[in-house]
């Protein structure tokens, strides 16, 4: 799904049509090896033209949208104790659906998956983390709550 201007809800397809921001992943919380082979994952994929930008703990008061647009470096070597987490901006439906494929099947540690949208590109970014984070416990909740644990 995702997120018009007015706030409503779309469900997502598999076309070549691009998704709202900059063309980019935000990795958040990855370690180096994670970020290299995921990169690498994705060049054999031919999506190496995916600007892949590490978000530091020092990016994490800036909007998604000024993240997306960094470079490819930005945020390399620096610290990060922000929550695992891979914000997809700008790339087409099918882009998206190969990016999750491939991160699923690398065996790494589930992140918390997001689309830049025209509502969350002006979030600081830990405001969505945060956001994440109490959605995953929401649902944790209802699902324990009826008795439908994995």
């Amino acid at each position: 799904m995702t997120q018009d201007t007015d706030g409503t809800f779309k469900p997502l397809g598999d076309s070549d049509r691009r998704m709202h921001g900059a063309e980019a992943l935000l990795v958040c919380g990855h370690p180096a090896a994670d970020r290299n082979a995921f990169r690498d994952l994705l060049a054999q994929e031919g999506l190496a033209h995916l600007a892949l930008v590490t978000v530091s703990d020092a990016m994490a008061e800036k909007t998604i949208g000024e993240i997306s647009t960094l470079r490819r470096a930005a945020g390399e070597g620096e610290p990060s104790s922000l929550r695992r987490a891979i914000v997809m901006s700008g790339l087409a439906e099918k882009e998206l659906h190969v990016v999750m494929r491939l991160y699923r099947e690398s065996g790494m540690p589930q992140p918390f998956w997001a689309v830049v949208t025209p509502v969350s590109e002006s979030w600081p970014l830990r405001k969505l983390l945060d956001e994440l984070a109490a959605e995953r416990e929401s649902l944790k909740e209802a699902v324990e709550k009826d008795g439908l644990v994995n």
